[in-house]
């Protein structure tokens, strides 16, 4: 969808529109499509913050191939001091009424330390979620190991084959059973001793 729309076919179309109850449903859903559409406009997010205070006027018509919805709204967001005004013109398809377009005039200007602040919490958002997306990735991979080893007939053996952070994960993990805890416990100390010796050397690294 399309949140622009050329000023002078603008300007055309509203010369032939009629007013429109403000409480009607029509009203209430163009005017929440619309606010959805300028809400994804912003990379900060900080458009996300508004709402429609007030629809003041609202104005539609239909022309040869697209119904029209103008609307003089009254935004509010925590991040401004005074409520703004704006128009959206709303273009919708004459058989459905489906949204095509949508035109802002003007853009909320917020101050920008708000603009900056809010980009950076965003940044922090996405970060998290990523971090949550690959816990859960490790998580279930440390899990798909776990119950390998509680199908191996000799999960000493197996234990072997890790990694020192790998048995460490999976020594923490409370599914784990004390046997494998265990086992997991006399590998690393195996591997912390041959280390010692290594450094001290009494033992080659081949």
């Amino acid at each position: 969808m399309f949140v622009w729309f050329v000023l002078s076919l603008c300007v055309c179309a509203s010369s032939s529109l009629e007013a429109v109850d403000l409480g009607s449903a029509e009203v209430a859903r163009d005017a929440a499509a619309a606010l959805d559409e300028l809400r994804r406009l912003s990379d900060s997010g900080v458009y996300e913050t508004l709402s429609i205070k007030k629809i003041k006027k609202a104005t539609a018509g239909a022309g040869r191939f697209h119904k029209v919805m103008n609307l003089e709204c009254q935004l509010q967001s925590p991040y401004l001091d005074s409520d703004f005004e704006l128009e959206f013109l709303v273009m919708k398809d004459l058989n459905d009424g489906t949204v095509r377009s949508v035109s802002v005039d003007p853009l909320p200007e917020f101050p920008r330390h708000i603009v900056e602040k809010m980009k950076a919490e965003k940044i922090q958002r996405k970060i998290k979620e990523r971090e949550a997306v690959f816990d859960k990735m490790e998580k279930a991979y440390l899990d798909e190991q776990e119950e390998s080893l509680k199908l191996s007939p000799d999960k000493r053996t197996e234990l072997s084959a890790y990694k020192t952070k790998e048995l460490r994960k999976i020594s923490s993990l409370e599914t784990t059973t004390p046997e494998i805890k265990s086992m997991i416990s006399e590998i690393l100390f195996e591997r912390l001793d041959r280390l010692e010796r290594i450094e001290a050397g009494v033992e080659s690294r081949s």
